[in-house]
Order: C-alpha cells, then structure tokens, then sequence
C-alpha cells in the first residue's frame, strides 16, 4: 500500500463526469448504501477471475466494516485490510480481525491467530499462499490457498519450490518430524537410514528450491559429513554450514570450518579461507537460469560480502537483496551509517539516506537523500533528476521503461511525475497510480478523484483498474454517491 494511505472522500449527491475525448461505455450499480453508510476505501478492490473483472467492496456503518464480493455477502467486521502481492493491486487477501483470511473469490480461512508471516509465491495461474496459525487449544495448522492442514505441534519453515506448483514445510507429530508435502505426510527417517537426526531436533536435511537435488549431514565422533543424493561426499569436517543450491539445482556450495577460519566449496572447487570466527551465511543470487551468482556474509569485525568472488565491505549491516527484471541489489550499511547500493556487482554510495532501487528490464533508479538536505532520483546511465524537497515513491511500470515519482516540492505541497515529463498537482492524498505504458497515458486517483494526463475525469473514485490494448485504453472504476457504489467504463478514444 502506498506510504500515502487513500482516505474516505466527502460523498457527494451524484457521480459527476467531465468529458475530454472519452466515452462513457456502462454505468452499473454494484450495490446500495443506506443512510449511514459510507465505502471503507482501503477495502474497496477489483480483482480478476479469468478474464471477468470481479469487485470487492467495503462498506462502513456503526464503525464496523461489512464486506461483499461481486454483490454477495461475505461477513461484518471490526477491521479489515489487504496484502497486495504485486503493484497491479488485483492480486491479493484481506486479513480480518486479525483472525480471519478473505481470497479474492470470497472464501474465508480462518478463525485463528497468525504465528507465521504470509508466503506466496506467483505461477502461471495466478498467486499461492499460505500461512502458520494456531486455532484455539488444538495446536498448529498450515492454511493455504486449497485450505487447512493440522493439527501439530509445531510446524517450521513453510515454502513453496520456484514454479510454485508445490510446497512444503517441516511439522512435528507426536514429537516425530515429517516432511508435510502439499498435504501428504512423509517420515523424514525415509530419508536417513544411517540415524540423520536427534530425535527432538530439527534434521540436517537440504534440498534445491525445486526439490530435484537433496543430501544430508552425517554426524558421528569424526566430525560431520556432507553426503549429496548423486553420490558425492565431503569430510568428515569438525563443523560444516548447511549446504545451499542455485534455484536450477545445477549449483551448491557450503563452508566448513578450519584452525584459521572457514572455508567455501562450490561445485566441488574449494574456495579462498575466510577469516572469521562465526559460520558464514551462503545463498545464491539466482538471476536468471544462467545467471546464478554465489554470495558469502562472513563477519570479521565487520560484516563483508563475498560476491561471485569479489569482496564488498566493510559494513556495519547486509540490509537486504532484490532481484527483479534480470537485475540485482545487496543494499548494507556502512560502519559510519549511510547506505551502500550493490546493484549487478558494482557499488553505489555511500549516501546519507537512498530509496530502494526500482528496476526495468534495461535500467534502475532509486532516490538519493544529500547532505544539502535536497533529494534526487538517480538512474544506471548516471542521469540525475532533481532536485526536490523529499522523494516518497519511485516505480517503473511492469514490464516497462515507464516509471512514476511522487515528490514533495519546495513549496511543502505534493506531486505526481512521470517519465514522459509530465507533472500534475499539488494533492493531498493519492490512492492508485497506473499508465498505458504504450500511450503514456498517465490514470491515477489523487485527492479522492480519478485523472488522466492530469484532467479530472471523474469525482469519489475509490479505485480503478486499467486494460490497455496497443494505445487504446480502458478504465473501469469504482465509485459512490448517497445511494450506492457504481462501477463505471470509460473507454479512450
């Protein structure tokens, strides 16, 4: 959701539309209000099944929020909210009283208390997810997309493999670990028959994100050994970290410990001895198929980045990664607290203070805070832009070179800029931002009001979903009177 969070709107008597060489194709009344009632605007969606645009609305009365999908009836509650998993806004859940999950097509999970954060993962049929809860006094319960799974006494580390066609997490029943794969209970003692784990502990099992690759450490007086499902081994070793692979399977590494420090295995090639005391934390950067970059944190001091190779540092702290769009970033922060940008293996800064970078397919930008308290957009060909008072959002469009900002100006009001040079505003408040990305036609909602290329179109737009086809462009919107919430089609000529 946007830092700028989309308030309600004074209501006013009747929809009310200015034309500007657009063509109002339907008006539909989706549901009515009665006195008392007013849109809640953060619960007010679209989605889509299919190809059929599919709305979920939020109506408030007596400071509870009813919530309906499609004109059905789905329940009241105190309070609602959505978890967009992508910047289309279509795709998401709406977590209810802090008990409940609502999926788009109006199924409800739940009642329990949430002990896990949200995993989803996208895949050609559109989103998966699922989270750890508890439901009362009768333990931990899985529940998913495809519904609930428990009881147990614990469950750990729920993930799906990179397709997202499968998932599975690790659960204890009976004070017996299984492996819990999509639904179906597997005994992890099927995997070591030389005793793999202490019963009660967690077992040194590792697989590659899509589970085609396996192998587990073997513990006994001589040390530990690291036995891979294609026959190889490594060790015995007095300590070893926990192998990791490349999201294709084709890569592996681990560290194993010596007098003198830690030393890295990657495909078999032993790697240059780190001098650190704690185990290094391994993982791959997996770009693309051809692209898998290994990464090593290790701690001498201060923290350092090992990266195909090359070492980044020192830093106080490794922040966070993104991949996107065949790029990369590590972004960390330096011993003297200003933030470093690593994007596709060369460093960016220090600065004072810096935005997360956004990415294209071709380029990157990300907002830079200077010492002279004035703040700039930079992007990969070094082009500046700026200066201005504060930047709060920078985004490229899906699968575009188009990007918007929203920036507070030297007269402390906001407003919306685009990579076609356009800039509109001020505004107060703004809600969805979208743009044919062929036409450059800029839509979005500020101030409660719907604009395209910075022409009110229309007044009391709680949201609006944009299909673009080549140039042409189609807007589908939701908005409200005193009487009911409409949905309304304006096509572009």
């Amino acid at each position: 959701m946007m830092k700028k969070v989309l308030c309600l709107f004074m209501i006013i008597m009747c929809p009310y539309l200015v034309f500007a060489k657009k063509e109002i194709t339907k008006l539909k009344k989706l549901i009515a209000l009665e006195k008392g009632q007013v849109p809640d605007s953060d619960v007010c969606l679209f989605s889509l099944k299919g190809k059929k645009l599919s709305a979920c609305i939020g109506i408030i009365k007596d400071n509870r929020i009813e919530i309906s999908i499609d004109g059905e009836y789905v329940g009241t509650y105190d309070k609602a909210e959505p978890r967009f998993f992508d910047d289309t806004r279509l795709n998401w859940v709406l977590f209810a009283d802090n008990k409940y999950i609502i999926s788009p097509d109006g199924k409800i999970f739940g009642s329990c208390i949430f002990t896990g954060d949200l995993v989803y993962k996208k895949t050609s049929g559109g989103y998966r997810w699922m989270i750890i809860c508890m439901m009362g006094m009768a333990g931990h319960f899985l529940v998913t997309d495809k519904g609930e799974y428990g009881p147990y006494e614990r469950i750990f580390s729920p993930v799906y493999n990179s397709s997202g066609t499968k998932w599975r997490c690790i659960v204890r029943l009976n004070s017996i670990e299984y492996f819990l794969s999509d639904g179906k209970l597997f005994p992890l003692k099927i995997n070591d028959p030389s005793g793999l784990y202490t019963p009660g502990e967690l077992p040194q099992v590792f697989y590659s994100p899509e589970w085609n690759r396996w192998g587990y450490i073997l513990k006994s007086d001589d040390g530990e050994k690291i036995l891979f499902d294609d026959g190889k081994e490594f060790g015995p070793y007095s300590k070893v970290t926990l192998p990791v692979y490349s999201l294709s399977g084709k890569h592996w590494a681990f560290a194993y410990k010596k007098t003198e420090g830690w030393q890295t295995v990657a495909d078999g090639v032993y790697g240059n001895i780190i001098s650190a005391d704690e185990p290094p934390v391994l993982a791959y950067l997996s770009v693309t198929p051809k692209n898998e970059i290994l990464t090593v944190i290790y701690e001498d001091k201060l923290k350092y980045i090992s990266i195909a190779g090359k070492v980044f540092g020192p830093y106080f702290s490794i922040e966070k990664s993104v991949i996107s769009s065949g790029q990369w970033c590590i972004s960390a922060i330096t011993p003297k607290k200003n933030t470093v940008h690593i994007i596709n293996g060369k460093e960016y800064g220090p600065y004072v203070l810096t935005g997360a970078p956004s990415f294209s397919h071709q380029s990157w930008g990300f907002s830079v805070h200077a010492p002279n308290t004035k703040e700039y957009l930079y992007f990969a060909s070094g082009k500046q832009i700026g200066p201005y008072k504060k930047i709060d959002i920078f985004r490229y469009f899906d699968n575009s070179e188009r990007w918007y900002m929203i920036a507070e100006h030297w007269d402390t009001k906001d407003y919306v800029e685009f990579s076609t040079g356009k800039v509109y505003g001020p505004y107060g408040i703004f809600g969805h931002i979208g743009m044919n990305v062929i036409s450059g036609t800029a839509v979005y909602i500020a101030d409660g009001k719907l604009y395209i290329d910075g022409t009110e179109i229309q007044k009391d737009v709680l949201e609006f979903y944009l299909k673009t086809d080549g140039k042409k462009t189609k807007v589908s919107c939701l908005l409200y009177d005193d009487d009911g919430i409409y949905l309304k089609e304006i096509s572009l000529k």
